[in-house]
């Protein structure tokens, strides 16, 4: 059945996924022209610790995962896929999950736009926020060597996720 816009599906998810991102980037720019770049980036600190929270509690509900490091496999596999990012995911026996980047859609946005000398400053603040909320939403925890981003210059970015000692409810 054709979709009453008359666009395809493929075509409803890049409407879609580029009004997403040039959302994010638009408002961070907004926000930076009134109030500074340090508030900016503080404010997208914030929305970054709550979006990822939102996005992984659908996934669990869509895809009908557990609330566990298996879970958050899952969810990474299809939340980075349709982040449109380059990456190897390989569940290790620690337990843990790593998560290799080779390409971020983000990282490639700000170097676009001409914004490539502020990549490592928001990167790092986004990145630190960002996966680990995700993580939480099932009980785990994220790191990634500072050294090991793509915005720094770092070739790739590495994130290492285990299980929480106490869970969350």
């Amino acid at each position: 059945m054709a979709h009453p816009t008359g666009l395809t599906p493929e075509q409803i998810e890049e409407y879609l996924y580029r009004s997403y991102t040039r959302v994010d980037g638009l408002w961070f720019v907004l926000l930076e022209e009134r109030f500074g770049f340090e508030t900016a980036l503080a404010i997208d600190r914030a929305v970054w610790r709550v979006l990822p929270k939102i996005q992984a509690r659908l996934l669990r509900e869509q895809l009908g995962i557990n609330q566990d490091l298996g879970g958050l496999a899952v969810a990474l596999k299809a939340k980075l896929g349709l982040d449109r990012y380059e990456f190897d995911l390989e569940v290790k026996p620690e337990p843990a999950v790593q998560v290799t980047l080779s390409r971020c859609p983000w990282h490639e946005l700000m170097v676009h736009s001409g914004r490539s000398h502020l990549a490592g400053q928001v990167g790092g603040v986004i990145c630190g926020v960002e996966l680990p909320a995700f993580a939480r939403e099932f009980n785990c925890s994220c790191a990634t060597p500072s050294d090991q981003r793509l915005c720094c210059n770092g070739g790739k970015c590495v994130f290492h996720f285990v299980p929480l000692r106490e869970p969350v409810s």
